[in-house]
């Protein structure tokens, strides 16, 4: 039976019910705290150590953090005669491997290629640089937003639009070039479209000793999406396929997550809610050290 005392023309609730108050309160701010690590996620700098990724020369390199909600790998080495998928190419143009994840703000991918971050793009002269990291909603084939990498559209790196029309590869099928009038099927960058957010984009040398073959040099590509950036496609649990190429689309590489449900948090509020209960906390601590 909960008793109440009078003191001073104040009800005062039983110590236990106080107390008990306080414990919901800060279980309900380890949550926030919890939320807050559970969001920890990589840092837009060119590194891969944040991602899990390790440099010991062993295929387990490419293994990363568990929070990483998706990826692929497929690392090859060789000389410019190699065959990739669907051209050629060798290391200089492997997709070796592509990772993706995601807080309640952003969308995290980083691509690990053998393109060098500074390769010129001059077809003639059979040099291809970076294409842009393209995302595809629903899985079908059709990519609805594109992440800018590199400025050969006249478009902005690190840019979010959203897809008009895209420029193709020299690939009519794996190992057959295209015509003049038969261009590839594989979408390399987004080539007209409307700018939907600024993301961030990070594009650096790795160095080597990453996966099996060990004298390999290998760059990375990082980028963060705002959510905001992709309207009511995200929040809906569609499967997402994110795929990186560069501009002759000599290797592709993609891996497909399913997004979660849900509205994109308004920003602010997650900060707020901590402010609301750490000033509920307070009180409740004050109130217990006047008894």
């Amino acid at each position: 039976m909960s008793t109440i005392q009078f003191r001073s023309g104040r009800v005062i609730q039983r110590r236990s019910s106080i107390h008990s108050r306080v414990r919901s309160l800060a279980a309900a701010l380890s949550l926030v705290a919890w939320a807050g690590s559970a969001s920890a996620v990589p840092i837009i700098d060119g590194s891969i150590a944040d991602w899990g990724l390790t440099r010991t020369g062993q295929a387990s390199d490419w293994t990363p953090n568990a929070s990483v909600q998706g990826y692929t790998v497929d690392d090859q080495t060789g000389g410019t005669a190699v065959y990739l998928n669907p051209g050629y190419g060798g290391q200089r143009y492997d997709a070796e491997a592509i990772y993706v994840t995601w807080d309640a703000s952003n969308l995290y991918v980083l691509a690990v290629t053998g393109l060098p971050d500074n390769m010129i793009h001059n077809p003639a002269n059979n040099q291809y640089a970076a294409g842009d990291i393209l995302l595809d909603f629903g899985n079908n084939g059709s990519f609805e937003y594109g992440l800018v990498v590199r400025n050969l559209a006249g478009l902005t790196p690190g840019g979010v639009y959203e897809v008009g029309t895209l420029s193709y590869g020299i690939w009519a099928a794996p190992g057959v070039l295209a015509g003049a009038d038969n261009p590839s099927p594989y979408a390399v960058a987004v080539k007209t479209g409307s700018k939907v957010g600024d993301g961030q984009l990070s594009y650096s040398v790795i160095g080597n000793s990453l996966g099996m073959y060990s004298t390999d040099t290998h760059y990375a590509i990082e980028a963060s999406i705002p959510l905001l950036a992709l309207g009511d496609d995200w929040g809906k649990g569609l499967p997402l396929s994110v795929q990186w190429t560069m501009y002759c689309a000599n290797d592709i590489i993609s891996t497909t997550v399913t997004t979660p449900t849900g509205r994109v948090p308004e920003p602010g509020i997650p900060g707020l809610i901590a402010a609301v209960l750490v000033a509920g906390c307070a009180r409740g601590i004050r109130f217990l050290k006047r008894r």
